[in-house]
């Protein structure tokens, strides 16, 4: 049930990340502040009955924040992040998990989702969103996990995203190909 809701989470926010991307590819013309309004009516609206909201921001080719809806910080420039960066050389509509950060406008912690941006008249180069990791590690935590057990989650690459017990995982990396080969069911 974990891996489903995880799943369905993640799926959920790419869903919501290429609907957006869809939107502003398809926005011909001058493109108006009304229009952005418009787009965070929209995203609002989308989310409004997902069990864990998430926010969309966009960014330019440089990797300034491009205000919209509620979010009109200043100043906010993403592209040394490590999710910006692994996007440089993919095609338009590719997308990448980052490693968990800590968010800039509130400081709690996140799994932030970017997808590449088709070519669109408002500049748009990076739709990016973020999980809260704290309702996830809540769901995790009503497990019960014995040593040396844990439950997490793993990007496809090996990366550990989340996981419980926390102990020691920041920047961990396992061999996942090793772990499926050693804990494959072996009929008696």
């Amino acid at each position: 049930m974990l891996a489903a809701q995880l799943g369905r989470t993640v799926e959920s926010a790419v869903t919501l990340l290429h609907s957006v991307d869809l939107w502003l590819s398809g926005k011909a013309g001058v493109p108006s502040a009304a229009d952005l309004t418009r787009l965070a009516e929209q995203i609002d609206r989308m989310q409004s009955r997902h069990e864990f909201p998430v926010n969309v921001r966009l960014f330019d080719a440089a990797g300034d924040m491009i205000p919209f809806g509620r979010f009109t910080e200043a100043g906010i420039n993403i592209a040394d992040r490590e999710y910006v960066q692994a996007l440089a050389d993919r095609p338009s509509g590719a997308v990448h998990i980052g490693l968990p950060i800590v968010t800039r406008n509130n400081a709690t912690r996140a799994v932030p989702i970017a997808m590449k941006a088709a070519p669109n008249t408002l500049g748009i180069a990076i739709i990016l969103t973020a999980i809260p990791v704290q309702p996830l590690m809540q769901t995790f935590e009503t497990l019960l996990v014995t040593t040396p057990g844990a439950v997490g989650l793993i990007r496809e690459d090996g990366y550990v995203l989340l996981r419980n017990p926390e102990i020691g995982t920041s920047g961990m990396r396992i061999d996942i190909a090793a772990v499926e080969a050693a804990h494959r069911y072996r009929r008696p």
